[in-house]
């Protein structure tokens, strides 16, 4: 039988998670949350994505891709470490 309070906490975890990452995208500029939104809920293509904000594909790419990896770092700044020499 699993671990009633091992499978609360991991529901927990996962829930102040993604709260973490919900504010943090909140806190993005307007046009940044805009393509990170529109790409991972909407699942938009990023030529779709640059018509709706009228900037080229391979800028909502950019911003994508350069926002995504942030976001990232912010959510978990263990990641920015540099391994060691």
């Amino acid at each position: 039988m699993p671990d009633r309070a091992a499978g609360a906490s991991t529901i927990i975890e996962r829930k102040d998670g993604a709260a973490k990452i919900v504010a943090l995208v909140n806190r993005l500029p307007e046009r940044e949350r805009r393509v990170i939104l529109l790409r991972l809920v909407n699942d938009l293509p990023f030529a779709e994505i640059g018509a709706q904000l009228d900037i080229t594909e391979a800028h909502a790419r950019v911003l994508f891709n350069r926002n995504l990896a942030d976001l990232r770092l912010r959510a978990n700044p263990s990641m920015s470490a540099e391994p060691p020499s």
